[in-house]
């Protein structure tokens, strides 16, 4: 058993956690979002140009609202988010993602481990209220990350976080995503195909030179 001097020790050594979430009208989803983050320390929300009662429902959550009207991409509102962050760790969400409280438990385990300073997330995909059963579906992304260690550069729409951390783990309990993420994650993707098309067509047409002369 503790000591009460050990359990404040402990207890200062504690992690902490901000989630940040980037928000423009979504008074029909960000509550059932802000009810399954009761538990962490810090909710951040950028509040891009709601006209909506987006701004009110966020009040009974968190006092740290702030406001990014003249800027459309969200990865730059998003780290506007990261840089007001005062905790440990850092959670990025969007409005229609969930954090169940099977996800919530492994999250407030793991960062208080010391091996590890980001984790992808594993997204399970919901439409109406169904979730998508094919793995098709189900995708991780870096979303968990120590604070100073990730960021985005906030440059286009899709845009992978960038990570200076070293260890990057992988939760096993899924958070249950919305279709805006969905998109974003195969915005992706596609990106990344596109680049190595490019890539692809860049070095035929060396060898090609090559050949040639």
């Amino acid at each position: 058993m503790l000591s009460r001097r050990e359990k404040i020790v402990k207890e200062m050594k504690k992690q902490t956690i901000s989630v940040v979430i980037a928000a423009k009208d979504e008074e029909a989803i960000i509550e059932k979002c802000l009810d399954a983050i009761s538990w962490v320390d810090e909710i951040i929300i950028i509040d891009n140009g709601s006209t909506d009662k987006t701004k009110e429902i966020c009040k009974k959550y968190t006092k740290k609202i702030y406001s990014c009207q003249d800027q459309k991409l969200i990865p730059y509102i998003q780290n506007l988010g990261i840089q007001k962050a005062t905790k440990d760790w850092v959670l990025i969400l969007d409005a229609d993602v969930l954090v169940p409280k099977e996800a919530a438990k492994e999250i407030q385990e793991q960062i208080q481990k010391d091996d590890m300073d980001g984790f992808y997330l594993p997204h399970k995909t919901f439409i109406m209220w169904k979730p998508m059963e094919s793995p098709f579906w189900t995708f991780n992304i870096l979303k968990l990350f120590r604070r100073k260690m990730a960021y985005f550069k906030g440059e286009y729409a899709h845009e992978e976080i960038t990570f200076s951390g070293k260890n990057i783990g992988t939760m096993v309990f899924s958070l249950h995503a919305g279709n805006s993420i969905v998109l974003t994650y195969y915005a992706n993707l596609q990106n990344i195909f596109i680049n190595l098309l490019f890539v692809k067509d860049y070095e035929d047409t060396l060898n090609d030179i090559k050949r040639r002369s």
